[in-house]
């Protein structure tokens, strides 16, 4: 498990990619059929809210690379002077996030949040569990490195 802490040190957000791949997953298939499990989790004041392996939660290579590359860019852009978001939304609807880096302070914003219906066997309730919380730039940039590098390491086909 990578884990990102913010500024507080009181939130901990923990995500891994999981070693199972899927038995039919193949080089030959498009970035959109082929997927990897993965673990999502934050802890916080006690508390945990989790995508746990049971869940069964996938993502595509297509988002996979799309978010690190997403990410890459914003690292990159982050001693500029403007404030960059990204955002994503997961295809299988568990989860939601967007992080925005903040010029002024010099620090990111995550806005996380995990959709309800996912963790209630399907049951809607209208209403989602969310984070907000602020990473400094080095702990962000060492989160990213590390789960970059935890994906090649599960999925070296993947050429990412």
């Amino acid at each position: 498990m990578i884990y990102l802490t913010n500024m507080d040190n009181n939130v901990k957000l923990g995500f891994d990619f999981l070693e199972n791949l899927p038995t039919d997953f193949g080089i030959s298939k498009s970035k959109f059929e082929n997927w990897a499990p993965f673990v999502l989790n934050v802890n916080f004041l006690g508390r945990t809210v989790a995508i746990t392996e049971d869940m069964q939660a996938y993502m595509t290579i297509y988002e996979i690379e799309k978010i690190f590359n997403d990410l890459k860019h914003l690292l990159d852009d982050a001693n500029g002077n403007e404030d960059k978001r990204i955002t994503h939304y997961s295809s299988e609807s568990f989860f939601e996030f967007s992080l925005e880096y903040l010029h002024v302070d010099e620090c990111f914003s995550l806005e996380l949040w995990f959709v309800t219906a996912k963790f209630l066997e399907s049951e809607i309730l209208g209403c989602d569990v969310g984070f907000r919380f602020t990473i400094d730039k080095t702990e962000m940039d060492r989160f990213a490195k590390e789960l970059y590098n935890r994906f090649n390491k599960v999925c070296p086909q993947c050429s990412i």
